[in-house]
């Protein structure tokens, strides 16, 4: 909740001028009601029409000056929500950009979590918002009602605090009714999102008939998440039908026993209306903050994932940079295993390349051999053990240094939304187009760019889904061979290629080996190697070691002369 009231101590100085606004708004509030108590009490006793002219001119002053101040304190309440909202938009994205892929992943994957960033700062941006905020800070002058009502008569501002008490007394049972409902509804939307987004997998549903079967997940989760979203409406009416017939109760209240009070001469006619008056705004101080506790509840809950989310190990950036990398990589004793997996993926890896050497790793599916690729990469941390570069341990280099080390392609690589030239110089802005051509041309794009009317100015769209794998491998490899790294990692070098890239991979990996660069090539398949070649076999046992025998090739390997 402390998160919530941020803006009211962001800046002390505005803070404290919100604040006496605030006083001075509801002092000059009061002008209406003193203008009708002086109308009723003097101008129709007297019928002197310069009083009424006073009166009238003294109350339209006191409400363009409370009009002014309203205006005045909304606009500074709104800047500095605006300004908490960036402040922790901010935090958010630097935890994105910055956190340890493999937590990262983990936790926005955790099904204890409702939605993502985006649905967080959206829920938190409604609640630290200067309508409820103000809502908040204006609550305590409800004292100042009280106050002056006690003032006029003790009778009936005892009548308003015991009609106030009760309807707090309703309102905090349908808070608390309000909150479980809000969370069920919470979980219902979020399971509703999440098998909406199957939606967008049309190939997957058209191929495999799986319309009906959809269509009734589809049915009964919205059905669900219908049922849960009217019973919300219904509570939150149920507030609003409180504070209205509250509302009603207490004018009766106090017109009945002010106007008792009246006949008996303890009270002239203005200062009950007066009291009236007061009173029903005495409602509206007091049931405003609490028309907000939806909007609360959600945002709470969603600080409470951002807390989480920021608390998040960010990646080391102020660590050590060696000052040449020569490619030497070796894993001792490493364990890793994914949070919440019930099995290791490695208990015992052990393994160490000099530089300028070659490692193939092999095994079948769900052995490791992308997570392999993640813990070289240092997208992932292990468990136990240590990896070493050069004899440094990799948790103490620089991150963003150790990746421009790197040549790396993954499995199934993405594009960032831009152009192509964008995003081939991600690692270094300092790229030139003629640089980019020549990888591309490496790989055997050159053809297929200059024959693209863009050419370089091409939009990648959908993460590069909108092109072919092949095409999008080929940009990927294109884009790692930029870096110049001295560790080469490629896993499933064969993914999506034709016999012509097939053709380009066994080149390039050829002249990379001549270049002394340190290769690991991770394939599902076994390939044939050349005589003294390293391997690890991820199929054989938990406790892995290198290996310099020669496997044999299995099917999917490649058909002419060795990968490494």
């Amino acid at each position: 909740m402390r998160a919530l009231l941020a803006p009211l101590w962001a800046q002390s100085n505005l803070n404290l001028y919100m604040v006496l606004s605030s006083l001075l708004i509801h002092i000059l509030g009061l002008t209406s009601t003193i203008f009708v108590m002086l109308v009723y009490g003097r101008y129709l006793a007297h019928g002197i029409d310069s009083t009424l002219y006073t009166l009238a001119m003294g109350a339209l002053i006191g409400i363009g000056i409370e009009i002014l101040l309203r205006r005045a304190r909304y606009k500074i309440a709104a800047a500095l929500c605006a300004a908490e909202s960036r402040k922790l938009s901010e935090k958010v994205s630097h935890v994105l950009l910055n956190a340890r892929s493999g937590a990262l992943q983990s936790h926005l994957n955790s099904p204890d979590i409702g939605g993502g960033t985006t649905s967080w700062l959206e829920r938190i941006g409604q609640a630290v918002s200067p309508q409820p905020i103000l809502a908040l800070l204006d609550m305590p002058f409800a004292l100042l009602l009280l106050g002056v009502l006690f003032l006029l008569s003790w009778e009936l501002a005892l009548c308003a605090l015991f009609v106030v008490c009760v309807l707090l007394i309703f309102l905090g049972v349908s808070v608390h009714r309000i909150k479980a409902v809000t969370e069920h509804h919470q979980l219902a939307q979020g399971q509703f999102n999440s098998l909406l987004k199957n939606t967008e997998l049309t190939e997957v549903v058209r191929i495999n008939n799986a319309q009906d079967w959809l269509a009734q997940r589809l049915s009964d989760d919205s059905g669900e998440s219908r049922v849960s979203k009217h019973a919300l409406q219904l509570q939150q009416e149920k507030i609003q039908s409180q504070v209205r017939s509250a509302t009603m109760f207490m004018s009766v209240v106090i017109i009945s026993i002010g106007a008792a009070l009246s006949v008996h001469g303890d009270l002239n006619f203005g200062l009950l209306i007066g009291a009236n008056i007061l009173s029903a705004r005495l409602i509206v101080l007091i049931s405003q903050p609490i028309q907000q506790v939806p909007t609360w509840l959600n945002a709470i809950e969603s600080f409470k994932n951002v807390e989480a989310f920021l608390d998040l190990p960010e990646e080391t950036q102020r660590g050590t940079k060696l000052p040449t990398y020569l490619g030497k990589l070796s894993f001792k004793q490493v364990m890793f295993s994914y949070p919440n997996a019930p099995l290791m993926v490695y208990e015992n890896l052990n393994f160490e390349l000099e530089e300028g050497e070659c490692l193939m790793v092999t095994g079948s599916n769900g052995k490791g051999k992308t997570t392999l690729a993640r813990l070289i990469t240092g997208l992932v941390q292990p468990m136990r053990g240590s990896i070493s570069i050069d004899g440094v341990e990799l948790r103490q280099v620089n991150a963003r240094w150790w990746r421009e080390q790197l040549v790396y392609l993954p499995q199934d690589p993405d594009l960032l939304p831009g152009t192509l030239r964008e995003n081939m110089s991600l690692i270094d802005s300092s790229i030139d187009d003629a640089q980019i051509l020549a990888a591309l041309h490496r790989v055997q794009l050159g053809g297929w760019i200059e024959q693209h009317p863009e050419g370089l100015d091409m939009i990648i769209q959908q993460r590069g889904r909108n092109l072919a794998l092949g095409i999008r491998r080929r940009i990927a490899f294109a884009r790692a061979l930029l870096t110049q790294g001295q560790l080469v990692v490629v896993d499933e070098p064969l993914e999506g290629l034709d016999k012509e890239g097939i053709s380009m991979m066994q080149r390039v990996l050829g002249e990379l080996e001549k270049e002394k660069r340190t290769l690991i090539v991770i394939s599902q398949f076994t390939q044939p190697l050349k005589a003294g070649a390293k391997y690890i076999n991820l199929d054989e046992r938990h406790v892995m070691q290198i290996s310099s025998a020669h496997p044999k090739a299995t099917s999917g390997s490649l058909e002419k002369g060795a990968l490494v």
